[in-house]
Parts: structure tokens; C-alpha cells; sequence
């Protein structure tokens, strides 16, 4: 019966319910916290997004799984319709055999590494207390001998499993042998035990018994002058049959004669050891009866020896501001990158941050064993990775793409494992981290575009619909291999926008009261890990640079608080671009970040 009395038609009852049920239904189309794979033809995506409530938002992530490193365009349209919701979900791929063939290969691979024989022990007697070694210090041609210089070392420690040279020419060897010291016994005691036990072995080319170390000024003037280096291994010494220049016929590594003891020198000594190990286990192990006896790719090397650095947790010098820099613009950096040095990126640290962030991930889902597989292996690449996780690398990509923008956001998202090592929303060390740059895109009909490498993603923010539905069109250029991920968040989650004018910034809360928890800038890309290129300190209270900032920390959902002036950083008369980074919590509890670029003054 109605309020009145009157019993209903059965009949209008139940066409009343459903119509009232009808943008329920239709938004429920869409779930809340969850990864959604999105169909993609001709690097073209289509959908119509449920809209019916000003607080709808929405995180877009669009990647670009194109194996170059070629910048292409993708575009982003949004526009309101009154078309049905439509969301056409991404099918799995066709059984071609890859799940067997991947199984089987590692199956093989297991088998191999259970019957490989222990490495050869060589007998450890006395090092000669002078030895020659050659350097490349010029930018040319590596075949020609005279990009070579001949480095007489003296021997100044011996341990259990090294010994450690220093340039004769080093005036300061006083003043070194701390350095010394400290670099034989962390070595002797800690990287050398733990890489046998995580990840294998390198070849003792000269079958001393020992692994050397060379410090040499060398280092802060290679390439005619042009190229500094704290450290490096070079896989021709590995080689018993390449004469010199171009070869030692030694396991080594070489470190610059300006490092200090302490956790930096030690956080390196674990990292290039870590590539002394895979370029053995890769070019010399006998895993795989056609194995390629290549040296692994770049970024799975790099990759590989900072995920090293985590297991022996010395310091995070060598890896918080390649993180943030990754952060502030992942579009820009791939994570597939063969060969650093062929591309012009062996300096790039985005680049850096971004592979060490995709391998963390991937051992925290797949656990500590998966970096010895990666590392004993004849498998390079991408081939080496899906068979390591049997997983394939677009699954991955996509999965760590939404954690990246997930992870510490309080918010828990099916499909997007978060990170367990370290939370990608508050401060790593010496930098605050902000997760990864999001750019606003209105869904009232707007238009945006994105600058995307190939194995990179973009992420968006679509908020502040203009209609019940909403359609959002994704375009990209031929042959970016388009791969479209969407993330439906509640719509009592907050959001901050964040805007420079005139020294000033000007922060906004939207749907939600947000307190702001931390503020700082960056240099934008850095060049080093100096603290001057951040004005985050971690002794520094937070809480006190926020009020100086913007006074009262709290901003009401719909307020735009104006700051005080900032005075932003001069960095050695180049123009520069700083970054500024906002960081708090909504009325949920839910982490909400906001970045804005703003000149350097030069």
C-alpha cells in the first residue's frame, strides 16, 4: 500500500523500482577500488563513464608497452554524453602456448641451477704488492689502445675473499686507508657471504682466490674529463683471453679515491659486486644448452644490483633521489632499456628510479628468491623476467602501474599489490616522495595530451563531471602499443590541486577537508644527490614548514589557501626547474598529494 492507504498495481510497483534502481545499477557497472583493464584497439580507447555525482573521480593510467624508447603523443578527451555506460573490459590473451612454454623453460632452468657444480675454490696465497691495470678514460673508440691508461697499484689490504689496490700516483694514501680498510672488511664480511648465498658467483678470472679492488682518481675524469664515477665493473676483465689494454684478465671493480667509510661506500660496494655476479653467471653459466652467453640488458643490471642495495640496507644515498626523480615525471622514463650507454641514458637517474621501482615490486609480490633466478640464468630481458615470475611483462606493468598511484593512499585497490619495503607516499631518506605525478583532467569536455616512452605510464585524474555519463576517448600515436587501466576511487576521497603565481602557491581542497602534512621543493631532473637540490630535511619539523608555508594546516573542501612568499633556489646560473610537492590526509584518513612546477631563478 501507498501512504494512503491504496494498494499499488503489483505491476508499477516493480517498474518503479527498477527505474529508481537504474543509477545505482549503472554506476555499480563501474566498481569502486578496483584495477579495470580497458580494451584497446589501433591505440584507441572508448568508454562512458557512470557520472551522476560532482564528487565521481577516477584515475586513468595510461601506459605505453612499445618495446623503443620513442616519445609518442596520447591524447585524452572527455566529454559529456547521454550515450549508456559502457565498459569494455581488456580480454586475456589467446593461449598460444606461452603459460607451457614459460613453465617448461623454467622447470629447465630450476634443474640446471640445482646441478651446476660449486665454483672452482682457488687456493689464496700472496698477492704481488705492485700490479698494472688499464683504464679506458676516453670517449672513443673502446678497440683503439691508446683510450687506454696504464694504472700501477700498490697493494694496501688483503682479506679473506679481496684484496684492495690503490693508484701509486694517489698522493693521499694516509688519508685512504680508513676507506680501505673499512671497504675490505664490509666486503669480507657481509657482500661477498650474502651474494653466494642471494645470487651467485663471479668468476675468478685469475684464479687468486680473492676478488680485487682498485681505488683510483681515474674515476673523476673519465671520457676525456667529461664523466664522473663513485664505482664500476667492466665485464671485458671477466674475459681469460683478452689480451690488454682492452681486458686485466682480473675479477675487479674499480672505486674512485675520493669516497669516505661508511654507508655510501658501502651501499656500492654491495651494488657493483652485485654486476660482477650477474655478467658471470649470465655469460659464463652454463644453464641452458643454447644460452645466449650474453650480459644481462641494462635495466634488468641496474636494476638487479640496486635491488641488492635493499638486502644489505646500508644507506638509500644511491637510490632516494633516482626514486623521486622517477616520481616527478614517470611518462618520461621506460622501463625497458637494453643497452643505458647506445641510448644516452647511462646518467639518466628517472630512469634508474623507475627499473629499481619495477623489480621492488616485483620481488615483493614474487619474494627474495626471484633476484637469484633473474641472476643465474642464461635469459636476458624481458624473456628473463616472465620466466623468473611467469608472469607476462604486460600483466606486470599494468599491476605495478596501479600500485605505483595506490600504494600508501590508504585506499585498498583489488589488482594493485601494494609495495611492502617502503611506503611511496611519505619521505625516503633525504627525499619526500609524493608518488607518482598526476595530471587533473576535467570530465566536463576537456582535452589533454601526454609525452609517453615506450614502457612508461601517464596517470590522470578525471574529476568534476558535467552530466550523468561522461564519455573519454584515449588516442595514441601508431605504434605505442596503448594500454588504458582505470581505477574507480569513492567519492568521499579528497583531492588537492596545487598552482604557482607570482612566488606564491595557491593549494585547494576538493570533496573533502584535507590537512596538509608535509611541503617541500625539488630540483627537477637532479644531477646528483645533494641536499641542495631539496628543501625537505628529515630533522626538520614538518609541521612547523607547513604553517610557515600556509599557516593553518587544515583546508576546507571547496577553500583555496594562498601561501606565503617562497623563495625558490638559484642553481649555478642555469635554468632549472623546481618542483613543489604537497602531501595530507582527506577527512577518511586517505593520503592526497599535489605538484606544481615553477621557475628557478637563474
Amino acid at each position: 500500500m501507498d501512504a494512503s492507504g491504496r494498494r499499488r498495481n503489483p505491476a508499477i510497483w516493480c517498474v518503479w523500482v527498477f527505474l529508481a534502481l537504474v543509477p545505482a545499477l549503472r554506476a555499480e557497472s563501474v566498481p569502486t577500488g578496483q584495477v579495470i583493464p580497458l580494451a584497446v584497439r589501433d591505440d584507441r580507447c572508448e568508454c562512458v563513464l557512470p557520472t551522476e555525482h560532482r564528487d565521481d573521480k577516477y584515475y586513468l593510467i595510461l601506459g605505453s608497452l612499445a618495446r623503443d624508447l620513442q616519445i609518442r603523443k596520447i591524447t585524452i578527451r572527455t566529454e559529456p554524453t547521454s550515450d549508456p555506460v559502457s565498459i569494455v573490459r581488456a580480454k586475456p590473451p589467446a593461449d598460444d602456448g606461452w603459460e607451457r612454454r614459460t613453465r617448461e623453460l623454467a622447470e629447465k632452468l630450476e634443474k640446471a641451477r640445482r646441478d651446476q657444480p660449486a665454483p672452482r675454490a682457488y687456493r689464496a696465497g700472496d698477492p704481488p704488492n705492485s700490479k698494472v691495470f688499464y683504464l679506458l678514460v676516453k670517449d672513443r673508440d673502446f678497440l683503439d689502445p691508446d683510450n687506454y691508461v696504464a694504472v700501477t697499484g700498490d697493494l694496501r689490504a688483503v682479506g679473506k675473499h679481496c684484496q684492495v689496490y690503490v693508484d701509486h700516483d694517489f698522493a693521499d694514501t694516509e688519508g685512504l686507508q680508513p676507506t680501505v680498510k673499512d671497504a675490505m672488511a664490509v666486503f669480507d664480511e657481509d657482500v661477498y657471504p650474502k651474494a653466494c648465498e642471494r645470487l651467485g658467483h663471479a668468476l675468478d678470472v685469475d684464479r687468486d682466490g680473492r676478488f680485487t679492488i682498485l681505488f683510483t682518481p681515474w674515476l673523476d675524469k673519465l671520457s676525456g674529463g667529461k664523466l664522473k664515477l663513485d664505482g664500476f665493473v667492466r665485464g671485458s676483465d671477466f674475459y681469460r683471453d683478452l689480451d690488454a689494454p682492452h681486458g686485466n684478465r682480473c675479477d675487479m671493480m674499480y672505486l674512485n679515491t675520493n669516497l669516505k667509510p661508511g654507508p655510501y661506500l658501502r651501499t656500492l660496494l654491495a651494488h657493483e659486486y652485485t654486476h660482477a655476479v650477474v655478467f658471470s653467471e649470465h655469460v659464463f653459466g652454463e644453464y641452458l644448452p643454447n644460452g645466449s652467453g650474453k650480459d644481462e640488458e641494462g635495466w634488468l643490471n641496474e636494476g638487479l644490483a640496486h635491488l641488492n642495495e635493499d638486502a644489505h640496507g646500508y644507506s638509500w644515498h644511491n637510490l632516494d633521489y633516482r626514486v623521486s626523480a622517477f616520481l616527478a615525471g614517470p611518462e618520461r622514463y621506460s622501463v625497458v632499456v637494453p643497452d643505458y650507454y647506445s641510448a644516452g641514458l647511462f646518467r639518466s637517474h628517472g630512469h634508474r628510479g623507475g627499473t629499481y621501482l619495477f623489480l621492488r615490486w616485483c620481488e615483493d609480490q614474487f619474494g627474495p628468491e626471484m633476484i637469484g633466478r633473474l641472476v643465474r640464468s642464461n635469459l636476458i630481458g624481458v624473456a628473463n623476467l616472465e620466466t623468473a615470475t611467469g608472469k607476462r611483462f604486460s600483466d606486470l606493468f599494468r599491476a605495478w602501474s596501479a600500485s605505483l598511484v595506490m600504494s600508501g593512499s590508504g585506499m585498498n585497490v583489488e589488482g594493485a599489490a601494494p609495495f611492502r619495503h617502503f611506503d611511496l607516499r611519505k619521505p625516503l631518506a633525504g627525499r619526500m616522495l609524493c608518488g607518482p605525478r598526476v595530471e587533473d583532467v576535467p570530465l566536463d569536455g576537456a582535452k589533454r595530451q601526454a609525452d609517453v616512452a615506450g614502457t612508461s605510464a601517464a596517470y590522470f585524474l578525471l574529476h568534476s563531471p558535467d552530466g550523468e555519463r561522461t564519455k573519454v576517448t584515449i588516442t595514441a600515436e601508431p605504434g605505442a602499443d596503448l594500454q588504458v587501466t582505470l581505477i574507480r576511487l569513492p567519492r568521499s576521497a579528497g583531492r588537492l590541486s596545487l598552482r604557482w603565481e607570482k612566488n606564491r602557491l595557491l593549494v585547494a581542497a576538493h570533496d573533502s577537508d584535507c590537512t596538509i602534512d608535509a611541503v617541500a621543493w625539488e630540483r627537477v631532473p637532479p644531477e646528483t644527490n645533494r641536499p641542495e637540490d631539496t628543501s625537505y630535511r628529515a630533522d626538520k619539523d614538518m609541521s612547523q614548514v607547513v604553517r610557515n608555508w600556509f599557516g593553518d594546516a587544515k583546508v576546507k573542501a571547496g577553500e583555496t589557501r594562498r601561501s606565503a612568499d617562497i623563495a625558490l633556489p638559484k642553481f649555478d646560473g642555469k635554468k632549472e626547474t623546481v618542483m613543489i610537492k604537497v602531501s595530507g590526509t582527506d577527512a577518511d584518513g586517505n593520503r592526497v598529494t599535489a605538484r606544481a612546477n615553477a621557475p628557478a631563478s637563474p
